[in-house]
Protein backbone atom coordinates (compact mmCIF):
# COMPACT_ATOMS: atom_id res chain seq x y z
CA UNK A 1 0.00 0.00 0.00
CA UNK A 2 2.83 2.44 0.83
CA UNK A 3 4.44 1.80 -2.54
CA UNK A 4 1.16 2.45 -4.35
CA UNK A 5 0.60 5.71 -2.48
CA UNK A 6 4.16 6.79 -3.24
CA UNK A 7 3.67 6.07 -6.94
CA UNK A 8 0.15 7.46 -7.32
CA UNK A 9 0.62 10.65 -5.31
CA UNK A 10 4.40 11.13 -5.61
CA UNK A 11 4.81 10.82 -1.86
CA UNK A 12 7.82 9.64 0.07
CA UNK A 13 6.22 7.38 2.67
CA UNK A 14 8.90 5.52 4.57
CA UNK A 15 8.60 2.84 7.20
CA UNK A 16 9.02 3.96 10.78
CA UNK A 17 9.08 2.03 14.04
CA UNK A 18 6.18 -0.40 14.39
CA UNK A 19 3.46 0.49 16.87
CA UNK A 20 3.47 -1.95 19.79
CA UNK A 21 0.04 -2.72 21.25
CA UNK A 22 -1.02 -5.11 23.98
CA UNK A 23 -3.21 -7.62 22.16
CA UNK A 24 -6.49 -8.95 23.38
CA UNK A 25 -5.69 -12.59 22.52
CA UNK A 26 -2.01 -13.08 21.67
CA UNK A 27 -0.07 -10.70 23.92
CA UNK A 28 1.98 -8.01 22.19
CA UNK A 29 1.24 -7.15 18.57
CA UNK A 30 3.23 -4.89 16.26
CA UNK A 31 1.45 -2.83 13.61
CA UNK A 32 3.48 -1.45 10.72
CA UNK A 33 3.55 2.31 10.21
CA UNK A 34 4.72 4.59 7.43
CA UNK A 35 5.14 8.36 7.53
CA UNK A 36 5.74 11.23 5.14
CA UNK A 37 6.21 14.93 5.92
CA UNK A 38 5.96 17.88 3.58
CA UNK A 39 8.89 20.27 3.87
CA UNK A 40 6.61 23.05 2.60
CA UNK A 41 4.23 23.30 5.52
CA UNK A 42 5.15 20.40 7.83
CA UNK A 43 1.92 18.57 7.05
CA UNK A 44 2.14 14.83 7.65
CA UNK A 45 0.57 11.64 6.47
CA UNK A 46 0.63 8.28 8.22
CA UNK A 47 -0.27 4.85 6.92
CA UNK A 48 -0.99 2.39 9.74
CA UNK A 49 -1.73 -1.30 9.37
CA UNK A 50 -4.89 -2.59 11.00
CA UNK A 51 -3.68 -6.21 11.09
CA UNK A 52 -0.92 -7.99 12.93
CA UNK A 53 -1.13 -11.76 12.89
CA UNK A 54 -4.53 -12.59 14.34
CA UNK A 55 -5.02 -9.19 15.97
CA UNK A 56 -6.62 -5.98 14.74
CA UNK A 57 -5.66 -2.50 15.85
CA UNK A 58 -9.33 -1.49 15.53
CA UNK A 59 -11.34 -4.74 15.79
CA UNK A 60 -14.57 -2.97 14.88
CA UNK A 61 -13.04 -2.24 11.46
CA UNK A 62 -11.86 -5.72 10.44
CA UNK A 63 -12.73 -4.96 6.81
CA UNK A 64 -10.06 -2.21 6.70
CA UNK A 65 -6.44 -3.20 6.03
CA UNK A 66 -4.83 0.24 6.55
CA UNK A 67 -5.73 3.60 8.02
CA UNK A 68 -4.56 6.77 6.32
CA UNK A 69 -4.19 9.69 8.72
CA UNK A 70 -3.60 13.15 7.28
CA UNK A 71 -2.49 16.17 9.31
CA UNK A 72 -2.18 19.50 7.56
CA UNK A 73 -3.57 21.20 4.50
CA UNK A 74 -1.13 20.38 1.71
CA UNK A 75 -1.57 16.59 1.72
CA UNK A 76 -5.25 16.78 2.55
CA UNK A 77 -5.96 19.09 -0.38
CA UNK A 78 -3.83 16.99 -2.71
CA UNK A 79 -5.55 13.73 -1.80
CA UNK A 80 -8.98 15.27 -2.27
CA UNK A 81 -8.10 16.63 -5.69
CA UNK A 82 -6.39 13.53 -7.10
CA UNK A 83 -8.14 11.29 -9.57
CA UNK A 84 -6.30 8.24 -8.22
CA UNK A 85 -8.17 8.08 -4.91
CA UNK A 86 -10.69 5.56 -6.25
CA UNK A 87 -7.82 3.28 -7.33
CA UNK A 88 -6.64 2.97 -3.74
CA UNK A 89 -10.05 1.91 -2.51
CA UNK A 90 -10.15 -0.96 -4.98
CA UNK A 91 -6.79 -2.47 -3.97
Amino acid sequence: MAWQLNQSFRMQLHRIEDMEVEGRRVGLSWFSRYCCESALDKSRIWLISNRSGGEYLIPERRNIDYFLLVQGGWYENRLRSEEHTSELQSH
